[in-house]
């Protein structure tokens, strides 16, 4: 298999796990997911838009904000105006899986919980070459 990159590999109760009343996202590994290899951020984001577009989803309040999709910035937890909607992944698991995309996750009550980087190399990499990286508070 390889990564996920369109919506339409994520079916729900499949590779996408829904829980509404607990406001739990994620992904398993079944069907057309392999956790190595795993989910673009865009191709789980538009799913979910799709998703919220029917009747079955649209009492629920939309679980991820894209702040910027094409530099891979997310938000789950938090709508686009800035009110804590309680959504959260499922697991770390989820986390892991997600790729080529950052996401701030937000807790019940709006603070800011957890920052998931995404560091993307625009080239190759030698062999035996050490990468790095700096961390910096605020930044």
């Amino acid at each position: 298999m390889t990564k996920i990159v369109d919506r339409s590999d994520l079916n729900v109760g499949t590779e996408l796990l829904i829980d509404e009343v607990g406001r739990t996202i994620g992904l398993a590994v079944a069907g057309n997911y392999v956790a190595k290899d795993g989910c673009a951020v865009q191709a789980f984001y538009s799913k979910l838009v799709d998703l919220w577009a029917t009747s079955t989803y649209q009492d629920s309040p939309f679980p991820m904000n894209a702040l910027d999709a094409l530099s891979g910035q997310y938000q789950i937890g938090i709508d686009a105006g800035g009110n804590a909607n309680g959504w959260k992944f499922l697991n770390q698991a989820t986390r892991d899986g997600l790729r080529d995309g950052g996401v701030e996750e937000y807790n019940a009550t709006g603070g800011l919980g957890r920052v998931q980087a995404s560091v993307i190399g625009l080239g190759g990499v030698n062999a035996g070459a050490q990468l790095y990286y700096q961390t910096v508070l605020g930044g």
